[in-house]
């Protein structure tokens, strides 16, 4: 079994260059410009959409939920599907929220108090102090897939102006553009790349999630006194910022813009939902709205939403066969607008997306005659064994005291009849799970065959959803067969609610310093351990930006990087795409491989050759960029230097070839 090299042992002189790298980040930012952005469009969308109204109070966090799927939703009907010029489309979009948003505002509901008072404001007034206190924000990407699948994608997107002149070669194009398009929106918005205002993208989502949770508990707090009043908020903000101090779904604020996130959010947002729907008095017609619009989006966040709506439609199902109060008719409408704006979304993008090579992002590719041909040679028991002690082992490493309160509180959403939320997440789960486990077989090919590498991370996107759930209907179960003389004596004692307030301070003082944290933490990657090759090779774009000499002809750049994986390939065209003035620009070309043997390979990366046929490739390069090296390398490097003047180590220098041909040392820039 071959071992992954992720990241290379630092000394000082790379943490020096990772500083120099992410230092000046914070700089580019407009401070607050993204977050205010990402909070109109978001609570201004919101306000056109039918209100839930939960206990007799209109839901923020439903609203917010909504406004952030329907934002997701236009852009990629209008843009992505009618072609609406991404500029025109972004500006039409601020200007009609703000718009709504002030006409909400102005009519009174839910009123400034409400408003203000509500977790999504709070946290988003938090989030923005935080970045007042950290003097900025910017974002450094540290992981490959940052580099490629996401940020990446999304810069090249910018670049070019919109969606359609990538829509064919752009990598992976079978995924669907949701997140990659909404990165975009404060570039298209500003007329500049600065992935530090793409940072509140999913801040904004997983602050709806926490508004809807708190939104969910206040009205059961109502429901149960009739009215709860301050009471009900002190449990609903305790519960809310245990919730986020135990950090259920992730950290508030997320510190990379990786895909995982927003989906597990937009789960527990469907989880949550189906509960609610479940409850006795619950708007279902525009509770059924709003988990259409939040499938849609996790649908466009990528595909895997559509393992999760057999389920869902299972359960809708159930809750309409149990209601005896409503026509035919009403229960189909109800279904239309839970399952119509994704199947909508679905017939759009099979019939526009890109054809695409790759069966990660063209599920349907696991199921021909050459996947099945791919699995028959592969041991299924032994991958079977190894894939539930995988996950079996994750589960009882992370976090296993919330799963067990999380399965408690769906068992107990089970014993008081609330079947809708137990039954959607049971077959999710199977479906999830056993298509993960068809596609090692079918799709991830050996390496991750052999190591099961991203099991971790697969795991999480159902685990933390089934978490967030179970702790909600554990909740709001608890409240609701607790005696009432129990309830009311508790809520009535100065001391319990002063605890409880106590404890709410402390809380919130805690995740304020968490979002100061992370900002930090995202604008310089200070807690994180960051490949220093990032910096080797935004270092290498930069010497070629700032030579006059490669602006109009590429330069081909050999990054030496032995014995390592190729994620150094992934950085290098992140960094290789420029500002060409409405379209992308090409900075550099980079050589395809850069670590070698000259006998058998010590991993997949490495290329077997021989020295003369090595040195031949190298001098095909323009520059040549070592950032890993070992003895026999450096020789044939040396002999390759026409000045024959480098000095030690060889790392600390790069070839260039000169107007004459030849490769000639010098130092590192």
């Amino acid at each position: 079994m071959q071992n992954r090299c992720n990241t290379l042992a630092s000394d000082p002189r790379q943490a020096g260059m990772i500083h120099a790298l992410t230092g000046n980040n914070r700089e580019r930012g407009a401070v607050l410009l993204g977050i205010a952005l990402f909070f109109v469009l978001t609570l201004g969308l919101g306000a056109l959409l039918p209100r839930i109204s939960l206990a007799g109070r209109p839901s923020i966090g439903a609203l917010w939920l909504g406004g952030y799927a329907l934002l997701t939703g236009i852009v990629f009907f209008a843009h992505v599907i009618l072609r609406v010029p991404m500029v025109i489309l972004v500006w039409l979009l601020v200007v009609f929220a703000t718009l709504a948003l002030i006409r909400w505002l102005r009519a009174g509901e839910p009123g400034w108090r409400p408003l203000v008072m509500h977790p999504c404001v709070v946290l988003s007034v938090f989030a923005a102090l935080a970045i007042l206190a950290a003097g900025g924000i910017g974002y450094q990407p540290y992981t490959v897939d940052e580099f490629t699948n996401w940020l990446g994608a999304s810069r090249l997107i910018f670049f070019e102006g919109g969606y359609e002149p990538v829509r064919d070669t752009i990598y992976l194009g079978g995924y669907t553009p949701g997140w990659r398009m909404l990165l975009t929106v404060p570039w298209f918005y500003t007329g500049r790349f600065d992935p530090g205002l793409s940072a509140a993208a999913s801040l904004m989502l997983h602050i709806a999630v926490a508004g809807l949770f708190f939104d969910l508990v206040r009205a059961a707090m109502d429901g149960r006194l009739k009215g709860a009043g301050r009471p009900g908020e002190i449990v609903a903000w305790t519960a809310i910022l245990l919730y986020l101090g135990a950090q259920v779904t992730g950290a508030l604020w997320p510190y990379t813009l990786l895909i995982e996130q927003p989906q597990i959010y937009a789960f527990a947002a469907m989880a949550m939902l189906l509960f609610a729907i479940d409850e006795a008095g619950a708007p279902r017609r525009e509770i059924a709205t709003l988990f259409g619009l939040t499938m849609l989006l996790a649908y466009l966040l990528k595909t895997a939403a559509v393992l999760f709506a057999p389920g869902a439609g299972l359960a809708l199902l159930l809750v309409l066969y149990r209601r005896g109060n409503e026509t035919r008719a009403e229960k189909i409408k109800d279904l239309a607008f839970a399952f119509v704006p994704v199947l909508a979304a679905m017939i759009a993008w099979s019939v526009l997306k890109p054809a695409s090579e790759s069966c990660f992002s063209s599920p349907g590719m696991t199921l021909t005659a050459e996947a099945f041909e791919r699995a028959r040679a592969y041991d299924w028991g032994d991958l079977f064994y190894r894939f539930t002690a995988g996950i079996g082992a994750y589960l009882a490493s992370y976090k296993w005291p919330l799963s067990i309160v999380a399965a408690v509180g769906i068992g107990a959403a089970v014993i008081t009849r609330r079947y809708a939320m137990p039954l959607a997440l049971g077959v999710f789960v199977l479906l999830y799970f056993g298509a993960l486990y068809w596609f090692h077989l079918t799709c991830f090919g050996a390496y991750n065959f052999e190591t099961l590498a991203s099991i971790e991370r697969f795991t999480r996107v159902a685990l933390q959803p089934i978490q967030a759930a179970g702790l909600l209907a554990l909740g709001v179960v608890a409240i609701r067969v607790m005696p009432k003389p129990l309830l009311d004596d508790l809520l009535g004692r100065r001391f319990v609610l002063g605890a409880l307030a106590a404890v709410g301070t402390a809380l919130i003082i805690w995740q304020s310093l968490l979002l100061q944290r992370n900002v930090e933490d995202m604008t310089t990657r200070r807690y994180q351990n960051v490949d220093p090759r990032i910096a080797e090779v935004a270092r290498a774009a930069a010497f070629v930006e700032g030579h006059a000499r490669y602006r109009n002809a590429p330069p081909l750049i050999q990054f030496v990087s032995q014995g390592t994986d190729a994620d150094i390939l992934g950085y290098a065209t992140y960094y290789a795409i420029g500002d060409g003035g409405g379209e992308a620009a090409t900075v550099f070309r980079t050589a395809p491989t850069v670590s070698w043997s000259l006998g058998d390979s010590a991993n997949v990366w490495q290329h077997a050759t021989g020295a003369d046929e090595l040195q031949a490739s190298f001098r095909e390069a323009d520059i040549i960029w070592p950032v890993r090296t070992e003895p026999w390398l450096d020789e044939l490097l040396r002999a390759l230097a026409a000045n024959g003047d480098c000095g030690e180590p060889m790392t600390h220098n790069i070839l260039i070839k000169d107007d004459d041909g030849k490769l000639v040392c010098r130092a590192k820039p």
